[in-house]
Parts: C-alpha cells; sequence; structure tokens
C-alpha cells in the first residue's frame, strides 16, 4: 500500500492492530449484504505521524496544509441528475491508553469543479497545495472531539448518513487527529433523496427503514446490518420506536427525586442527543450517596470554586445544539425546589463545548450538596419528570468559603494565573515553570514528604554566580479540584540545595536547607497529566522569599550544578485527606528529577537516618520518568538580585524594593505582592 506525508513515499510497522484485521475481515463477510461498501483503517501517533493504514482507496495521503490524512475512493462517472447517500459506520479506539486522543473524522467528495478539470485522479496534495480546500473538495464532518481520555479497550462508534445531491467522481475520508485507531466502511445508495423516505432504488431494490429499536437510530436502505431490524419495504424511520421502556436517570441520593416512583428526572433515549460521551440507558435511577451510579455523568466540569456571592463557570459538553438548565440545592435540605435553586434556566448551548457562568446566592448554606443538570432539545423542564430526549447528570459538589487568607475577589479562571514575566523586583536565577498546553498545566503531582519520604529535588546550573534568595514552585493537592487551598495545608516547606554527584544523574550531598512556613499561593489552573488522568487537580504556585542571612551562595565557580528538593512538613498530622505534590513538567535540562528514597550520614554509603539535614548523602532513589525512559523534571524557579545586590557584605540599599534606603521586612512584603498579588500564610 502507498502512503504519502509531504509528498514522499512512507512505509510503516503497524504495532498493534491485528485487531482491526479481524474487524475488517468481519465486514467483508457481510459485504455483499451491502449495494456497495468500502472499507479502510488508519492508526496515528501521538506525534501526529503515520503508523499505519489500509483500505480499499489509493491509500493515506497527507494533506499537510489540513495535517489530515485523506484516503480517496473512486465513484464513478460524475452525474448531476443522480443524488447519492453514504451510510459510514465508524470504530475509533486509543492508539496509547496512557495518553489522550483527538479525533477529527469527515466525509468528503469531489466538486464537479474538480470534474472539468478532466483528471482522472483525485485531487491529491499536489493538486491543492498541501490542503483541503472547498474548490475541489466538499465535506462532512463524522465525529469529532479534542483531547479526551479512552480506556483500553473502549470504543466510539459514530453512525452517520451523509447524502449528496449528485453522483461525485470520487469519495475520501478525511482524518485528522493524534493517538488514534480508526476503522470504517459505508454503504453508498442510489436514486433516493433525505434518509427518511423509503421506496425503491434504481436497480430496482426495495427500500425501507433500518431501526435500532434500543437506540432509536434508523436509516433507509434494502439490507440492514445488525443491530438494525428492516421494518419492511416504504417503511420510514418515523416507524422506528424505541421496543421497551428505557430512559436516562439522574442519580442523586433521596430524597432527591431520582426514582421512577418518586416522578424521577427522565430523558427518552433519543439517538445523538446527550452530554459527554454517551448516556445510560435504565428502566429506573440509580440513587447513590456520591452521585456516581451513572456511568455517563461525563457532560459537565466545573471550572471554578462555588463561592457564596461570587460567580461560578462550568464547562458543558453537548452532542448537538440544545438548551440546558441546572439546579443547586443551596440550602441542603434534599430538594431543588426552594426559590433561587434553579441558577441555569433554558441556556442556549451549541454542539461541542460551551462555557457558562452562574451566580451563587450570597445566603447559600457552606458544605456538601448535589446539583441537577438537564439537556435537551426543547426547554421547559423542570428538576423531575419526563422530558422528550436528551440527559440528566447529576453531580455531588461543595459549597466553598473561597480563600482560606481573606482577602475575597472574584473566582480566578484556570490559565489566567500561569507563568508571569519578570517585573520589577523579580529576577529568575533559574526558570523551569510549569508548562502550559492549552488552557492546562502539563504534569503531575509526585508525593513529597520530608517527614517520611520520598523527597522529589531536580537539577539546576548555577550560570552567574547570584545568590538564591527565594523559590516559586508549583504544586496540587491531590484529588483537588477548588481554586483556594484546602482547608488542612503543609505546616511548612522544607527547601533544600545538593551537590551534583559528577554529572551521574543524582545528587550527592545536602549543603544547604531552609524551612518555609510562610509562602505565598496563587491559583495557577489544572493539571492535565499526560499519562491519562486529564484535566484534573488544581495547580497552585507557591512562592518563598529569604530574608538575607538565608540567601544561598553557590561556589565561586561558575557553571556549578546543584539539586534543588522541595517537600512538604505536616507537623503531628496524619491521614491527610488532601496531601501535597510537586507538579512534574516535560525535562528542561539535565536528567530526570529524582525521588530521593535512601540516605547516607558518611563516606561509607551506609543508611542515615530520615529526614535528611545537611551533610546527608544521597544513596539510592528512582528517576522520574514517563514513558519508560523518559525523563521528567519538577516545576520550579530560582529567585535572586539583579548583579551586585547583597553580595553577602552587608545592607547597602540594593534590596531597596520600595525605595526607603534600607532592606527590610517591609520590602519582603512588597516583593511578594509584586510577584503574586496572593494571599500570605502566617
Amino acid at each position: 500500500m502507498t502512503m504519502f506525508k509531504d509528498g514522499m513515499q512512507r512505509r510503516a510497522k503497524w504495532t498493534g492492530f491485528w485487531w482491526g484485521l479481524v474487524w475488517i475481515f468481519f465486514f467483508l463477510c457481510i459485504a455483499d449484504l451491502a449495494l456497495a461498501r468500502s472499507d479502510f483503517a488508519v492508526s496515528i501517533a501521538r506525534d501526529g505521524t503515520l503508523v499505519g493504514g489500509s483500505g480499499d482507496g489509493d491509500g493515506w495521503h497527507y494533506y499537510s496544509g489540513s495535517d489530515a490524512y485523506v484516503m480517496w475512493f473512486s465513484n464513478g462517472t460524475y452525474d448531476p441528475a443522480v443524488s447519492v447517500r453514504f451510510d459510514t459506520y465508524l470504530q475509533i479506539r486509543i492508539l496509547d491508553a496512557t495518553q489522550q486522543m483527538s479525533v477529527d473524522v469527515s466525509f468528503g467528495w469531489t466538486t464537479p469543479a474538480w470534474t472539468s478539470t478532466g483528471k482522472s485522479t483525485p485531487p491529491l496534495p499536489s493538486d491543492t497545495g498541501g490542503s483541503i480546500n472547498s474548490t475541489f473538495i466538499q465535506q462532512e464532518s463524522l465525529y469529532a472531539d479534542g483531547w479526551i481520555i479512552l480506556g483500553e479497550g473502549s470504543t466510539i462508534e459514530p453512525h452517520q448518513l451523509v447524502s449528496v445531491p449528485y453522483n461525485p467522481q470520487w469519495v475520501c475520508i478525511i482524518v485528522k487527529g493524534k493517538n488514534l485507531n480508526l476503522l470504517g466502511f459505508f454503504d453508498e445508495y442510489t436514486g433516493t433523496s433525505g434518509g427518511n423516505e423509503g421506496g425503491e432504488d434504481e436497480g430496482g431494490v426495495q427500500l425501507g427503514a433500518c431501526c435500532n429499536q434500543q437506540t432509536g437510530e434508523c436509516y433507509i436502505a434494502g439490507t440492514c446490518v445488525n443491530p438494525y431490524i428492516w421494518l419492511g419495504a416504504g417503511t420510514t424511520c418515523s416507524d422506528c420506536k424505541i421496543e421497551t421502556r428505557l430512559w436516562d436517570f439522574g442519580d442523586a441520593p433521596a430524597p432527591y427525586p431520582t426514582l421512577l416512583s418518586k416522578n424521577g428526572a427522565r430523558h427518552t433515549v433519543k439517538a445523538g442527543i446527550y452530554l459527554g460521551q454517551n448516556l445510560s440507558r435504565d428502566a429506573d435511577g440509580k440513587p447513590s450517596s456520591g452521585a456516581d451510579g451513572d456511568d455517563y455523568d461525563d457532560g459537565v466540569v466545573f471550572t471554578s470554586a462555588l463561592v457564596p456571592g461570587q460567580s461560578a463557570t462550568i464547562q458543558v459538553s453537548a452532542s448537538v445544539n440544545g438548551v440546558l438548565s441546572a439546579w443547586l440545592d443551596l440550602n441542603r435540605d434534599g430538594d431543588w425546589a426552594d426559590p433561587g435553586e434553579q441558577v441555569i434556566i433554558d441556556q442556549p448551548i451549541t454542539r461541542g463545548n460551551s462555557t457558562i457562568s452562574f451566580n451563587i446566592p450570597t445566603t447559600t448554606t457552606k458544605g456538601v450538596t448535589f446539583a441537577r443538570f438537564r439537556f435537551s432539545t426543547v426547554g421547559g423542564l423542570s428538576y423531575d419528570g419526563l422530558a422528550q430526549d436528551g440527559e440528566v447528570e447529576d453531580y455531588r459538589i461543595e459549597i466553598t468559603s473561597g480563600s482560606s487568607g481573606g482577602g475575597g475577589g472574584t473566582t480566578p479562571t484556570p490559565g489566567t494565573y500561569g507563568p508571569q514575566p519578570p517585573t520589577y523586583g523579580y529576577y529568575p536565577k533559574w526558570s523551569q515553570p510549569a508548562r502550559q498546553v492549552g488552557q492546562a498545566l502539563q504534569g503531575w503531582a509526585e508525593s513529597s514528604l520530608y517527614q517520611t519520604g520520598p523527597i522529589l529535588a531536580d537539577d539546576w546550573q548555577d550560570k552567574d554566580g547570584r545568590p538564591v534568595v527565594g523559590i516559586r514552585w508549583w504544586g496540587c493537592f491531590a484529588n483537588w479540584i477548588q481554586t483556594s487551598p484546602p482547608t488542612v495545608v503543609p505546616t511548612a516547606f522544607h527547601i533544600a540545595i545538593w551537590t551534583d554527584a559528577m554529572g551521574s544523574g543524582f545528587p550527592a550531598s545536602m549543603v544547604w536547607e531552609a524551612t518555609c512556613t510562610d509562602w505565598a499561593w496563587a491559583f495557577a489552573g489544572y493539571a492535565q497529566d499526560p499519562r491519562g488522568l486529564g484535566i484534573g487537580n488544581s495547580v497552585f504556585e507557591m512562592t518563598f522569599i529569604l530574608s538575607q542571612d538565608k540567601w544561598f551562595y553557590p561556589s565561586t565557580i561558575t557553571g556549578s550544578r546543584y539539586w534543588v528538593s522541595i517537600s512538604a512538613i505536616y507537623a503531628g498530622q496524619t491521614n491527610i485527606q488532601y496531601p501535597w505534590g510537586i507538579l512534574t513538567r516535560q525535562k528542561a535540562f539535565g536528567g530526570a528529577a529524582m525521588r530521593i528514597q535512601t540516605i547516607g550520614s558518611g563516606t561509607a554509603g551506609q543508611a542515615g537516618q530520615w529526614p535528611p539535614t545537611i551533610g546527608s548523602l544521597f544513596i539510592n532513589g528512582l528517576p522520574v520518568t514517563y514513558p519508560v525512559q523518559t525523563p521528567w523534571d519538577l516545576s520550579f524557579e530560582l529567585i535572586s538580585t539583579r548583579s551586585g545586590w547583597g553580595g553577602g557584605s552587608g545592607i547597602s540599599g540594593s534590596g531597596d524594593v520600595n525605595g526607603d534606603g534600607k532592606v527590610d521586612t517591609t520590602d519582603m512584603a512588597a516583593l511578594i505582592n509584586i510577584l503574586l498579588g496572593a494571599e500570605l500564610f502566617k
């Protein structure tokens, strides 16, 4: 098979794709049931390169201007008098289940303008300048989604009819995406207009409705593919009815109206109308204490804290255009019937992702409560009762007090508080901040606990001899998604600097340490775990400024390599509900960050008493990698003065942030405010 990228022929080994051959073979065996069937398959790696592909077309071509792979199929002679329909089936799987997947699949066909060129080939990249343009190629989307997580063995199986008012010379499958396996086929039917009319095609084949009586999905054909049942010649999709009484129910606990006996919220299952990736089909509701009894409550993401008197935001993912309503039990009395508890009323949303804001009344009771969201194509819904289509999703939420340290103000938006450029009084000495990808900060939180270990350390290089006067680092509290830290935070942070073991990829001995009990924090966004956990924990950036007598002065040998370790201290506390961890990031310098697990107290390399102190030696640990052998670093910055400040010879006014001729705690507080505009733990 010929494959193209940038006009160059390439061959690639298609790893892990034998299951695809079995799938294709199955459909080839039943291909004689369709008037015309064409198969295709393609696998695209995380970096967008073609892993492999096959199909009944002319091979996979890469259109660099559109970043898309296209397979063309000959469709005979262009005929403006004949309308055609293409019944498409896709099976989408993730290539590497530890990573996210993006997918955008369309069905395309050539325009009359292409036929008029007189060429007997389809419009290849060399004909279009490498782009898929509407002059020669028309297309209709079959399925599209942004970065999503799909479990090992899970599939997305869209089915869609595409109607073309003429018989095109060529048709194609257009695939954009990363980290995906795609299999599929399409059947062609001619001589009918639209997808709801029965009758007879130009070959005399009797057409009728192919009905999935479990979901209500339907299409018109002469023969049907399981699980679709042919309803007979001349039938239409209006004859397709759901056979069993199955609805989509909520899962909020009693006494909320969830069960059918309580007139619980329920939606008649209509094909293709839902929130998130899919909906459930049940005979009754599934009340659960955590509102987690429904496997498909995945269409609403809370992107801010829920604070009385403030605005909250959510991101909603919908399969089609429709309207959304929402209720919050603001007084935590077990219902959504009180005044003001419907916080969203028939909000129009479009297919794909939408961001919606709503207000939390100042009288709202703080604590754990429950929310209900209902989506449909027709509004006017209550928090209970039957809806003609769509989905209901219930969520366990928490109304919080917002900031842990006074201040107040509006809830920050994710991404707003990412790495900031230097301002007056802030001079990076070493910078490898959290890495922003889209609206998220890429990485995961590694537990780093000073009392019990392991502690996390990463290497850096002294390039200028300036002292370290402060440090900024990024971290998360496990399973915490609010925009202010939890009530229980570390008592302190232990910051240490270690020498390097002569470039061996690990630290040697601890030469400096400081205990940080006062730090400034700011919400930085949400972590996007590359290992497959999606956008999750809240990320906080923290800053600690040292008093001058605690500054670290590097060796006089410029270019020396050091390691810095950052670990949390929870004094007298055990079984922490939301333990802190430092955020990783893709490699920025040297080797991988290190989990220090065992220390020594002498040159003999014997294990020493934990926790480490000045003079402790590194004995062993584990590098931070993902996947195996791929190093990851920590997210941190070292702060210094400008050249000539301080210098270890006493105060000279060079650190005078507020311009009063001296360096004191007022300057330290001013510097923190310049950095973050943040609140200070005391």
